[in-house]
Formats: C-alpha cells, structure tokens, sequence
C-alpha cells in the first residue's frame, strides 16, 4: 500500500502502488473549485461553503450583508454620540456654574 497525504485538506489516503483504476479518477478535475470567501467567512470544507460570522455572539454587533463582517448596530452608535454630547453639555454647564460660584464668593469677600 502507499499512503498519500494532502495537507492543504488535512487528508490522508491509501491505494496500491499499481492502480487497478486509470489515473483519471484520482485526479481533482472531477472536485468543485472552493468557495471563494469575504469578509469574516470562514471556509466550511466538508461542505464547500462560507460561513458567516456569528456576530450576535458579540455585544451591540450585527452582520453587514454586503461586506459580510461584523459591524456596531445603529442603535449603539447612536447612543454612544448621544451620550458624547450630553456629557459635553454637561461640562459646558459645570464649568459656567463653576465660574458663576467664584464670581459670586469674590463679590461677597470684597463686600464684607
């Protein structure tokens, strides 16, 4: 017997070392060409597919379609440029109270 292995498919194989069957049928010219993945796809070999990503395994991830990876959902973006902003106001207003209170104190320590 003669072994061959294929370590692109992780396969290995045994035949004769004379061949009772023509050439032709060890050949890869009867096998379909790969799936060609994108994106985060991994190849599925046994079945000759991609896989998409499983992006719900990720917290506020979904899959895009078209670039089939996993992106931040809409919802998230949003709220995370909500929140930026609301905290920018926040500091806006904190610092003119902040000068508003020195204002204050430096007017009631030179009036008394």
């Amino acid at each position: 017997l003669a072994t061959t292995v294929d370590r692109r498919n992780s396969t290995v194989g045994f035949n004769q070392k004379v061949s009772p069957w023509p050439s032709s049928v060890f050949s890869s010219d009867h096998c379909t060409t790969a799936a060609t993945c994108i994106g985060q796809q991994t190849y599925y070999s046994p079945l000759n597919i991609c896989e998409d990503p499983d992006c719900s395994s990720f917290f506020f991830m979904t899959l895009d379609h078209k670039t089939r990876t996993c992106v931040w959902s809409l919802e998230v973006q949003a709220l995370l440029v909500g929140t930026i902003i609301v905290l920018l106001v926040a500091e806006i207003f904190a610092q003119r109270l902040y000068k508003q209170t020195l204002n204050v104190a430096r007017s009631a320590s030179r009036g008394s």
